[in-house]
């Protein structure tokens, strides 16, 4: 996805450090990560906790680099300090790709806690809603107790509500 601040991809990656060792987290950049806020991030890229890929996946592969994910991570900030970065990111709901290509191949998510994805994760049991990056990691433990739980409400949570096969028939 996108490597920016908004995105708090090197606060995950600074979360990361204290995981289990059998822990990676993986960035599959959408591209390159030129700026200083992604130079941060390449500067964790230890390739044992760490591993970002700068290169974009051709469009054909992306959904086999999805699946290869036991869980998918996207977490979006909305406060900066005191300050609000936009409603867009407040109101992400359904518009993320991100979560949607994670759910259609049935790799649950850790989402941050926002009322418009709160919504669908959380009654589908498709992952774990998380309201900082410190929260990620019991969010993780508690998915991997219960994985194919998670995972199938990761599937039914896509055809529910992103399937656009299911409700083409209603337009």
């Amino acid at each position: 996805g996108s490597i920016a601040p908004w995105a708090m991809a090197v606060e995950l990656a600074e979360a990361a450090q204290t995981w289990p060792d059998d822990w990676v987290l993986v960035f599959q950049c959408r591209e390159r990560p030129i700026d200083d806020y992604g130079r941060k991030l390449i500067a964790f890229a230890d390739g044992r906790k760490v591993v970002v890929n700068a290169e974009p996946v051709p469009s054909q592969y992306l959904r086999e680099v999805v699946a290869s994910a036991d869980i998918g991570m996207a977490l979006y900030r909305t406060r900066n300090s005191d300050a609000i970065l936009g409603k867009n990111l407040c109101t992400i709901g359904k518009s993320s790709g991100k979560i949607a290509q994670y759910l259609h191949v049935g790799v649950p998510v850790v989402v941050s806690d926002l009322p418009s994805v709160r919504s669908y994760i959380e009654n589908s049991l498709a992952g774990v809603c998380v309201s900082d990056v410190a929260q990620a990691r019991p969010a993780i433990e508690a998915i991997l107790a219960d994985y194919s739980c998670y995972s199938a409400g990761a599937v039914h949570c896509f055809q529910k509500e992103f399937d656009l096969e299911s409700h083409f028939a209603q337009v």
